[in-house]
C-alpha cells in the first residue's frame, strides 16, 4: 500500500529489532536471514530508496551484545 500511494520516497530507516522477541531461542543465522528477509522485501517495493539499516538489540547473538 505505501509503495503505492507514496512512490516517492527516497529514504527509509530500518530501525532494527527485526528479530522477534523470543531472542532467548534464537541462532546466529537465522537472525541474518530475518534481516535478508526483511532488507530484500523493503528493496523490492521501493528499488530507488535509500535504506539506512539500524542495528537493534534483538540482532545479536547473544542478545543485547
Amino acid at each position: 500500500h505505501i509503495a503505492e500511494t507514496h512512490p516517492d520516497i527516497q529514504l527509509i530507516y530500518m530501525t532494527g529489532d527485526l528479530v522477534p522477541h523470543n531472542v532467548w531461542s534464537t541462532e546466529p543465522e537465522e537472525n541474518v536471514d530475518i534481516i535478508g528477509n526483511c532488507s530484500d522485501t523493503i528493496h523490492r517495493y521501493f528499488p530507488r530508496a535509500t535504506i539506512f539499516p539500524v542495528v537493534g538489540n534483538h540482532e545479536t547473538h547473544p542478545v543485547n551484545l
